[in-house]
């Protein structure tokens, strides 16, 4: 640029002090941003970085709450809490972990009866500590009422199905498995049942028509860890637990053959055995590989480190790889072997069977030599404590064999029963258990020495159920031993013996009279409600099947060759009305004071004078009639073997209806139109009986308790049957 007032020679010197000063000026500028830079990097390294906020531990703010949902809803439990991030949740249930339950919230989908009281909680921690918050109570409602409490059932086709006695359950029990001193699992032949009170009161968690694991028996349960568990069963079915045994799902085996017992060494390591199979997994049941199949039915194994040792019918099977090989021998005789377990703590193996048969081995399982039981039962489990006191119960007889030396000798406690006993645990090192058929159940708190019943010990097969109509509710056993209720058929006591009874039927003529009938024509009576019984003379000798109440003094009893018996004063004195038939009379019933049917296989009678005189009346032949049963006045039914009747004008006259599915043997009517009966489901009709349907399924486990029925209303159902057996059923 040239200035217009300089000189060239000026203009030269002012450019280059221009220039000058330009440099000087950025130099300044470069030192003084270096100078900075260089300010900051010093006061950075030499001041100390601040310290971290202490972790603090979590407090719950607000507690999950206790909710109630209708049968089939979602339920839904939340907690809020603080402390240091990250939070790490974990719900449990029952005090069991639920699986997967790891949010600040969780949802019960699909709530069902077995949920109903289920109390749900949640662990909240992180790196300082946790806090455990309150439970919340799940109460489950429908139009369904509730089961009674304290009873052990199950969800079912929308019915609640329990049994009342004998406590705690009735299914027979083949195995089972205790965690902890309360918490445990027992195989069923048609459940797999939890209790969490070591074994006071049991829940259903899986049965044959409500899990995937369906139409098999159970064998056998174990669990892995705490929350994994693994039960088997009949055609290769194996189904696994990971929420501590509340749900099941089917996990495949890889075989149809049945299996009969399941084993864990480890929380991974696992072997199940049975018909010609051996099964292995290695990571906690998830999956089953096929380890052996030699040609045995092996009925039991046992673990101890890598070493697993399997025993069947005559022969012995041993692995040393945690059950990936084995080798087979043969104990030498020809009884079968059914129990075997490891002396714990220690290399011997003791294996029993059928006739006392007793094996015992010093070297893990690869060589046996004979020991005595000092028995000649059939014994199946074996169980030990620890190193010294086990215990081996005997299939045929109820007896416990009882070792404090670890298997060196055996001696016999008494056990309170003649039951047959298929399982025994420990649920810690002084309280073992032991369950069987139908419910059976001992338990001991001194080590098994001495031993005591959750259920009664005196009562056999039931027979003829009967209700006041008041609550009292009674049934006898094959023997004469009345049980008895009196909240309407929820807990029961077993009571007076009526002196050579064998039960068929019994009636109450009013509150307190009440009458039962049976073989050898022998009848009882009680006029208390069922707490005292005295036997009263028939005049007969015939075998008595049924009886009919007339009025509060009148009945009719039928029986053999065509018998018919009435009382006109209570029951105290009885005399004989001529039949006109030599038939078999299976059953009775009143439509009123005065009109009543009979029925045999072929032959229908029908009175119109209160039972004083009968006739016969032409029916049409379904192939044989069962029961009769009138809904009023004028309605009733008979249920045939292959098709039924049904009379609108008090069985003057009949005409045939189809059999619901199972026949028509075991109903009554709750109302002039409505009933309820049981056959391959549960019957209902809601048009006086001109047609049946199965409403719900019947859980299998529960078909062996309704040999006989009494219905207290159209929503409840008792049903007696075998080995003491009493179901309760609550329907909608």
């Amino acid at each position: 640029m040239n200035h217009p007032f300089l000189s060239p020679t000026r203009r030269d010197r002012w450019h280059v002090a221009a220039a000058l000063q330009r440099l000087l000026l950025g130099a300044t500028a470069t030192l003084f941003a270096f100078s900075l830079i260089g300010c900051g990097s010093s006061s950075t390294s030499d001041a100390p970085p601040p310290a971290a906020p202490a972790a603090v531990a979590p407090t719950i703010t607000q507690q999950p709450a206790s909710t109630s949902v209708a049968q089939a809803a979602t339920a839904t439990f939340s907690v809020i809490a603080t402390g240091t991030a990250p939070l790490n949740y974990q719900w449990t249930r029952g005090g069991a972990t639920i699986a997967g339950a790891t949010g600040a919230s969780y949802t019960l989908s699909g709530a069902t009866i077995a949920d109903h009281n289920a109390v749900f909680a949640v662990v909240v921690s992180n790196s300082a500590g946790s806090a455990t918050s309150n439970g919340a109570t799940l109460t489950v409602t429908s139009i369904i009422p509730q089961p009674p409490a304290g009873l052990t059932c199950a969800s079912i086709s929308g019915s609640s199905q329990c049994w009342a006695h004998p406590r705690p359950q009735g299914d027979s029990v083949l195995d089972v498995h205790f965690i902890d001193a309360n918490t445990g699992l027992a195989a069923g032949l048609t459940t797999l049942l939890r209790t969490t009170d070591g074994g006071t009161t049991w829940s259903v968690v899986a049965n044959s028509l409500t899990s995937g694991f369906v139409n098999v028996f159970r064998r056998s349960v174990r669990y892995a860890t705490p929350s994994v568990a693994v039960a088997v069963g009949g055609d290769g079915a194996i189904a696994r637990s990971i929420d501590g045994g509340l749900t099941w799902n089917d996990v495949s085996s890889g075989t149809t053959n049945n299996l009969y017992r399941v084993v864990f060494a480890s929380a991974t390591v696992g072997v199940v055995v049975g018909q010609n199979s051996i099964l292995r997994t290695v990571d906690g049941g998830a999956t089953w590989t096929i380890a052996n199949s030699a040609t045995e039915s092996w009925q039991d194994v046992t673990a101890s480190g890598n070493t697993f040792v399997a025993v069947g019918n005559q022969g012995f099977a041993r692995s040393t790889d945690g059950g990936a090989t084995w080798t087979v021998g043969d104990f030498g005789t020809t009884a079968g072997f059914l129990g075997v377990s490891f002396v714990p703590g220690t290399n011997s193996v003791i294996a029993v069977g059928g006739g006392g048969a007793m094996r015992r081995s010093n070297d893990g399982g690869a060589t046996w030599v004979a020991a005595t039981s000092g028995s000649f039962d059939s014994l199946g489990d074996i169980a030990f404590a620890d190193s010294n006191i086990g215990l081996v119960v005997a299939i045929n007889s109820g007896a416990i064999l009882r070792t404090v030396d670890g298997g060196a000798n055996w001696t016999p406690v008494a056990s309170g029963t003649t039951g047959e006993l298929l399982a025994v645990a420990w649920r810690d090192a002084a309280n073992p258990i032991a369950l069987g058929f139908f419910g059976l159940q001992r338990t001991s708190s001194d080590a098994g020495l001495t031993w005591t019943g959750l259920t009664p010990a005196t009562v056999d097969d039931l027979q003829a159920p009967a209700s006041n109509g008041a609550g009292v509710v009674i049934a006898v056993d094959d023997v004469g031993i009345v049980v008895r209720s009196t909240d309407g058929g929820v807990t029961w006591t077993a009571g007076a013996t009526v002196p050579g009874l064998i039960p068929s039927a019994a009636t109450f003529l009013d509150a307190n009279t009440a009458l039962i009938v049976g073989e050898n024509g022998a009848i009882g009576r009680s006029t208390d409600a069922g707490v005292t019984w005295a036997t009263v003379a028939s005049g007969t000798t015939e075998d008595l099947f049924s009886i009919g109440t007339v009025s509060s003094t009148s009945a009719v009893a039928v029986g053999e060759d065509g018998t018919i018996l009435r009382t006109i004063d209570g029951g105290a004195t009885w005399s004989s009305v001529a039949s006109g038939t030599t038939a078999d009379l299976l059953s009775v019933r009143f439509a009123t004071a005065l009109i009543g049917v009979a029925v045999s296989g072929d032959v229908v009678l029908r009175t119109i004078d209160g039972g004083a005189s009968w006739a016969a009346v032409t029916a049409p032949d379904v192939g044989g009639y069962l029961a009769v049963r009138f809904a009023d006045s004028s309605v009733g039914v008979i249920g045939g073997t292959n098709e039924s009747l049904r009379t609108t004008d008090g069985g003057a006259s009949w005409t045939v209806i189809s059999n619901p599915a199972g026949g028509l043997s075991l109903f009554e009517f709750t109302s002039a139109t409505t009933g309820r009966g049981v056959g391959d489901g549960i019957l209902t009709t809601v048009d006086g009986g001109a047609t049946w349907a199965v409403t719900a399924q019947l859980s299998p486990a529960l078909q062996f308790a309704f040999r006989s029925l009494v219905v207290l209303s159209h929503s409840t159902l008792i049903g007696v049957g075998d080995i003491g057996q009493i179901a309760h059923l609550t329907l909608p």
